[in-house]
């Protein structure tokens, strides 16, 4: 694989403007041949949150994270790049049967997923998306590698220029998805891990963001301990 251009790639992170929601924009403009892209960073499974979008804005990763499975939920669970470079090929419907349809529907047909890690030091995803299929080219794809780990360095306070002061992330952590994941725990005497399963299914049935639905249980529009007893 050829080196990646580095300096481009730095030289387009460095500046003191480039906030968080700039961040995929600059990934497009060094990787043109891509229709979308966003930034997540993750903690705990209710700690999702996207930074940063850019060019088409058709849900790739909320719709992945509502689901709970898709390239992005692969490449944060198993530290890996999750390559698919075309979704109507049958093994996707296997391999992803809530994700490939509503993806194919909503007209994406290639998706990819790079892990913002360097070493085991985890913090994110960043998802890539186009609507024709094909594969990232050989420069393409090492150049998603470096801005990836750029922009790891980046979410982790670091500059990656080498410069003393790095941009500042301004993450909007999800309160209300945290608070609705304590509520349902304390409903159904559960775990964080099983509150969250819940949540997530119900959004799934209702057809609904979990943000939304988040909303509700906070507001006490909807009670899980009520719906286990209906």
């Amino acid at each position: 694989m050829p080196e990646p251009d580095r300096d481009r790639i730095l030289s387009a992170l460095s500046g003191s403007n480039t906030a968080a929601e700039r961040l995929s924009e600059v990934c497009l403009e060094l990787l043109p041949g891509l229709d979308g892209a966003s930034i997540t960073v993750i903690g705990n499974p209710a700690a999702h949150a996207t930074v940063s979008t850019a060019g088409d804005d058709v849900g790739m990763t909320d719709l992945q994270f509502t689901l709970g499975e898709g390239p992005y939920v692969d490449a944060h669970n198993d530290r890996r790049p999750v390559l698919a470079s075309d979704l109507s090929e049958p093994g996707y419907r296997v391999r992803w049967p809530a994700f490939t349809p509503a993806s194919l529907a909503a007209g994406v047909h290639a998706v990819f997923a790079l892990p913002l890690r360097i070493g085991a030091i985890h913090v994110g995803v960043l998802n890539l998306h186009r609507r024709e299929p094909g594969e990232l080219g050989v420069i393409e794809l090492s150049d998603a590698f470096a801005f990836a780990e750029a922009v790891t360095l980046l979410v982790l306070g670091h500059s990656a220029s080498g410069e003393d002061q790095a941009p500042q992330l301004r993450v909007q952590h999800r309160v209300a998805l945290h608070q609705a994941t304590g509520i349902i725990m304390a409903q159904l005497g559960v775990s964080v891990e099983e509150a969250f399963v819940r949540l997530r299914a119900y959004t799934y049935v209702d057809g609904r963001t979990l943000d939304e639905v988040a909303v509700d249980v906070v507001a006490r529009r909807i009670r899980f301990d009520v719906e286990e007893q209906t």
